[in-house]
């Protein structure tokens, strides 16, 4: 019997935030992709073996701002009732919390730029994705004002730090979301900083900070990447039995 290759969809909210690091080892795994956005989203999501959703500066709720954002929030839930491997990153979290009955908002100690720590809980244990993390404090991009404040019933919180509680959790059996950018490396991180005004005397040392960090946080959240494109290959080879 032929197996064919896995299908991902990649909801690109703006050009500035790009796959980068899930894209290539999206790529590397020999997995298809189709890119949605604002000028299209799919109804649903059965013609995909996974659905990754990406950040962006407008908030999960900002209809008026990126009218498309209903028929995100649309898909995420025919994911998550589904079970189709979903992974949504800072905005695309925000968008799983608030599609599945859990609240966002702006975060009151203010916004989380540069590289700084996550605290993996014990719940961790045994999660496909941050399983091998469980107990442990690791590196990682954070570029949000907003933050979800609340889960939706139901779902399990894996990470947080002093910042922001959900740093990372998962809703139902195959969704998960992550508040920190584990795709964004050192280019990017200084592609974000010199495009906000507001952090003009601190776009050198973030992205020096990500910098030096680059080869570690690399290959730390590929591997969270190639563990979810290993549940989305189980996906897939199993609709094709």
């Amino acid at each position: 019997m032929t197996t064919s290759a896995p299908r991902v969809l990649i909801v690109q909210h703006e050009d500035s935030v790009s796959p980068d690091l899930a894209g290539a080892r999206l790529a590397a795994a020999g997995v298809e992709t189709a890119m949605a956005g604002p000028a299209w989203v799919p109804q649903d999501s059965r013609d995909f073996d996974g659905v990754l959703v990406l950040g962006g500066t407008m908030g999960p709720t900002d209809d008026e701002a990126a009218p498309w954002l209903p028929a995100v929030r649309h898909l995420i839930r025919d994911a998550v009732d589904t079970s189709t491997p979903l992974l949504g990153l800072c905005l695309g979290a925000q968008l799983l919390a608030e599609s599945t009955g859990g609240r966002v908002h702006v975060n009151p100690r203010g916004p989380e730029v540069g590289v700084h720590d996550v605290a993996f809980a014990p719940e961790a244990d045994g999660d496909p994705l941050f399983g091998r993390f469980a107990g442990t404090r690791k590196a990682a991009v954070e570029f949000h004002w907003l933050e979800v404040a609340e889960l939706p019933a139901g779902a399990v919180n894996l990470a947080g730090n002093a910042h922001s509680a959900q740093q990372a959790f998962r809703v139902g059996r195959n969704a998960w979301g992550t508040q920190f950018h584990p795709e964004a490396l050192a280019d990017t991180v200084d592609r974000w900083a010199h495009s906000h005004a507001d952090l003009a005397s601190q776009a050198e040392e973030i992205t020096a900070q990500a910098r030096a960090l680059e080869p570690e946080l690399a290959e730390r959240w590929a591997g969270l990447f190639d563990a979810w494109i290993g549940v989305v290959a189980k996906r897939s080879a199993d609709a094709d039995r």
